[in-house]
Formats: C-alpha cells, structure tokens, sequence
C-alpha cells in the first residue's frame, strides 16, 4: 500500500469520527439525559415497559413454558 491510500484513509477515519462527535453533541438534552442502567433496574422500570410493549411475546412464552 502506498502512503498516500493510508493516509486519506486515516484522514476519512478521523473525519468519520468528529463528524459523529459533533452531531451527537447537537442532540437535544433529554435524548442524552436518559437514566442510567443501575436507576432503571433499581426502579423496575424496565421490566414494566418491557412487559407493556411486549405483551403478545410474553403470553406466548408463558404458554410455552407452561407458567
């Protein structure tokens, strides 16, 4: 490979990388304030909307398991 195809792909990677930093600094604050991990297990929150979205998947999986 020659220098000049490894560089403009270093410089392409770069560029991928800031332009990916500077739009995801331009999102709105509450798409980057969501809650962490640790608050939605300790909240429970998580198995509630799960349960509320996939409800269908659920009933099935009890059927299946035989709960």
């Amino acid at each position: 490979m020659s220098f000049r195809s490894v560089f403009m792909a270093v410089v392409i990677a770069f560029a991928l990388i800031l332009a990916a930093f500077l739009i995801n600094r331009a999102r709105p604050q509450v798409e980057t304030d969501q809650p962490s991990a640790d608050f939605v297990r300790a909240t429970g929150k998580c198995a509630e909307c799960h349960a509320r979205t996939e409800h269908s998947t659920m009933l099935t999986q009890e059927a299946w398991v035989g709960v």
